[in-house]
């Protein structure tokens, strides 16, 4: 079983779930689990990206650009997270569809 995790989210980015969730018909938490899942997707790639850049035989332009890429902080601009969550809006409201048919 899964075990439940707090989020801190400013209240501006709650209140633009919010308001999606509602004009979307669909709840907050199935938004962020969504938002999760994209979250744990790119977790992913970054991993898959330093394992790449960490092999003993590595390209050494290779080896710079991901030890940079992965140097770089990632902040997500509130445009970018109000995209995230009008996507995973979206993919909530196709799995309810497909539940539905």
């Amino acid at each position: 079983m899964l075990e439940p995790i707090t989020l801190r989210l400013a209240a501006e980015t709650i209140a633009t779930m919010d308001r999606l969730a509602t004009q979307k018909r669909t709840s907050r938490e199935q938004i962020v689990s969504e938002m999760f899942k994209d979250y744990e997707r790119r977790e992913r790639v970054r991993a898959e990206i330093k394992k790449i850049g960490t092999r003993k035989r590595a390209d050494p332009i290779v080896a710079a650009r991901v030890k940079k890429y992965l140097s770089e902080p990632r902040r997500v601009s509130e445009k970018q997270l109000t995209q995230d969550i009008d996507q995973a809006s979206v993919s909530v409201r196709r799995t309810k569809r497909r539940t539905r048919q």
